[in-house]
This record gives C-alpha cells, sequence and structure tokens, in this order.
C-alpha cells in the first residue's frame, strides 16, 4: 500500500509512532478543556525527537482541524 489512513484512539496512535511508521496525522482543537488523568496522546507512549511541521489548518466554527506531515532527515 502506498497510503493508509487509520483512525484510532491514543492507544494506536502511540503504537504507530513508537514503530515510525506516521508520516502525517491531524489533531482536531476544540474550545473545551476537559482535566484528569488520562493517557494523553500517544497513549502513554514515550518518543524523543519525532519532527512533524504545521501542513494545513481547516476552521469549522470555533473547532481547528491541524495536519502535521513528518520532517524526514531533519535533525531531531
Amino acid at each position: 500500500m502506498r497510503r493508509v489512513a487509520c483512525e484510532g484512539g491514543p492507544g494506536l496512535l502511540g503504537q504507530l509512532a513508537q514503530r515510525d511508521l506516521i508520516d502525517e496525522y491531524l489533531v482536531t482543537i476544540s474550545p473545551q478543556l476537559v482535566g484528569g488523568a488520562t493517557v494523553g496522546l500517544l497513549g502513554g507512549a514515550h518518543l524523543e525527537g519525532l519532527s512533524f511541521a504545521l501542513h494545513q489548518v481547516l476552521r469549522e466554527g470555533d473547532h481547528l482541524m491541524c495536519s502535521y506531515r513528518r520532517e524526514r532527515g531533519s535533525a531531531t
């Protein structure tokens, strides 16, 4: 496959990131703050040095959808 789109939660995202299998990811930002003990964006995975650059931002009302693409070959 040249392109695979995958939708999942923090656990799946963390597993893919640990295996260096993410070239682009999307994050939706909403105007709500939620607190508590959570696993975070990567499901508790510990990573260092994966660099992404903002590619695109779409706005729908007060919500933002941000697309980040991997910066391969850059110093991390």
